[in-house]
């Protein structure tokens, strides 16, 4: 009987022991995944600004010529002169239009240039390695900032057919991707918040089905 009882005591020890060591190892490899608390979350557009619809990852889908995974080169670049309005596309603008939901506020100005590196095309065509981004002074600073080595995923629409782009909405428009492999909306909104800390390879799953 003391023996069995032994042996019972050090089982339990070893399993409690296995058990230690099983929640410390998950600790630390938990500790080492990214969350979304990582990186910013912006606030929602200032009303005063536009109002803008927010929709499902379908409509983002439907209306973005180029969706890629891309990494900012360089800086933010500020360019002084503007084009005119009729630069602009008609037709790109009808279909921002129809995915805000009503007219746009003048786009003419597109002064600040992003370039970015294609990574990975999730949906359209580009023949190119680098694409620029023209973001607009109108939501400059309701935008995330985008820092040179940054990994995200962008929803964009063709400016001109010249590797020239526009964000398809100035905040749900990019997602960042994280070291270890995850996409994390810049702003949480209800098409995007679900998809925090989802795999890439899962989110690109979901555009792919969604492009169908």
């Amino acid at each position: 009987m003391k023996i069995n009882n032994s042996i019972k005591i050090v089982l339990s020890i070893s399993l409690i022991s296995l058990i230690t060591v099983i929640i410390i190892i998950a600790s630390i490899l938990n500790s080492d995944r990214s969350r979304q608390s990582d990186y910013p979350i912006l606030p929602p557009i200032d009303a005063g600004v536009m109002m803008l619809k927010v929709y499902d990852i379908k409509t983002h889908v439907k209306y973005s010529d180029l969706i890629i995974e891309g990494t900012i080169i360089g800086e933010q670049e500020e360019v002084e002169e503007t084009a005119p309005k009729d630069d602009v596309s008609r037709a790109i603008e009808d279909k921002i239009e129809n995915a805000i939901g009503k007219p746009l506020v003048d786009q003419s100005a597109y002064n600040y240039k992003v370039k970015i590196k294609v990574d990975k095309i999730i949906k359209g065509n580009t023949n190119n390695s680098e694409i620029i981004l023209n973001r607009s002074f109108l939501f400059i600073d309701s935008e995330p900032i985008l820092k040179e080595n940054d990994k995200m995923i962008f929803f964009l629409c063709n400016k001109d057919n010249k590797d020239n782009y526009i964000i398809l909405h100035p905040q749900e428009g990019y997602l960042y991707i994280s070291d270890d492999g995850r996409v994390y909306p810049a702003v949480m909104s209800d098409a995007f918040s679900r998809v925090s800390g989802m795999k890439e390879e899962e989110f690109c799953a979901i555009i792919n089905e969604q492009s169908e």
